[in-house]
């Protein structure tokens, strides 16, 4: 009688202790070297027993909280902003710096937030074939001017890299939209060099946490999806 592996959906004859395909231990549900057959720990990167490599595949990835990094990034901007506006409209130079100085926190973590979870989604699809890996993927965007570039590569794609993943593990889940992804990169890029225009650079920067937020967004559901499915 044949079985199917819960974590790659591969058949298994009945009585076997590992599945062929991802190497999971099938009597207890814990993942293990294909090589060997030894138990890993989740976060296992090598095999204790024999030093074989594991594949990405076998390593669990791990669910986000849309509460936590939506919440986060929502809030961060919004409190920032409204330090920045009682900024402007209190008087005195004391309490204007002071609440300018303070608005930069929120805002400062808002954008941590935002890389924390970029580092997460790149780290959730690591399987060899990617361009780049979860370290490059969010230190290059701290380099002046070639972030510029890497933004498409970073964000961009992740949503092209994403979408090969799931058809090379064939993966039950919706194409990310890739278009979005690209105008997203390119309305950052733009409103980087036109942000200081008047009305016009405020409706780029509005405009462009719109998009992030969807972003954000669809790449929560996207690896949360792995993370039920592998």
């Amino acid at each position: 009688m044949q079985e199917q592996c819960p974590r790659c959906g591969r058949e298994v004859a009945e009585g076997d202790s590992f599945c062929p395909g991802c190497g999971m231990g099938l009597s207890r549900g814990e993942p293990s070297c294909p090589r060997c057959g030894a138990e890993l720990r989740s976060d296992s990167a090598f095999c204790v027993r024999c030093g074989m490599a594991v594949p990405a595949r076998v390593r669990p990835v791990e669910e986000l909280s849309k509460f936590l990094f939506l919440g986060s990034m929502v809030g961060g901007w919004i409190l920032g902003y409204l330090l920045l506006v009682a900024a402007v409209l209190v008087r005195g130079p004391g309490l204007t710096v002071g609440l300018g100085l303070l608005s930069i926190f929120p805002l400062v973590y808002s954008v941590v937030v935002f890389f924390v979870l970029w580092y997460k989604a790149w780290a959730s699809i690591q399987d060899g074939h990617v361009r780049t890996t979860p370290c490059r993927a969010v230190g290059f965007m701290f380099i002046p001017f070639f972030n510029l570039y890497w933004l498409f590569q970073a964000i961009w794609g992740f949503a092209r890299d994403y979408n090969s993943y799931i058809v090379r593990h064939q993966v039950p889940a919706p194409d990310l939209n890739e278009g979005l992804f690209l105008a997203t990169c390119i309305l950052l890029v733009i409103g980087f060099f036109l942000g200081w225009i008047p009305l016009l650079g405020y409706f780029m920067v509005i405009a462009g946490l719109v998009l992030v937020l969807i972003v954000v967004n669809l790449v929560l559901d996207a690896v949360n999806r792995l993370a039920r499915v592998l």
